[in-house]
């Protein structure tokens, strides 16, 4: 495995399997908690470093590796996306969006009112 420094912010590993040979470009995200899920990880925010163009869902499944509280706690059931809201740099967003270097995304319970 080899890595290249590409510009300050930009890292590319290159990776060489038997069969294949490829590189993989690396971002930087920002992560907000809030609420509950504030609470369970323990930390309202985190910088993490993920593949370049991975989804909202992807990003999820890295948290879910890195907080198992949260995979325990939160993304427990059959259809564990269902109890949680997700924005990008302020917007509510789908769970196949394209996440892009330096997007704040923000992960929080549903809301509701009376």
């Amino acid at each position: 495995m080899e890595e290249r420094t590409l510009v300050a912010s930009h890292r590319a590993t290159l990776f060489n399997f038997p069969s294949n040979l490829f590189w993989v470009m690396w971002m930087k995200v920002t992560v907000r908690y809030f609420a509950r899920y504030r609470s369970l990880v323990g930390k309202s925010e985190e910088e993490l470093e993920v593949p370049d163009g991975i989804t909202v869902r992807e990003l999820i499944e890295i948290l879910k590796e890195r907080h198992p509280v949260l995979k325990n706690e939160v993304f427990a059931e059959e259809d564990d996306l269902a109890d949680v809201n997700v924005s990008r740099n302020g917007r509510y967003v789908r769970f196949d969006e394209v996440l892009r270097d330096g997007d704040i995304v923000a992960i929080f319970p549903p809301v509701s009112g009376g």
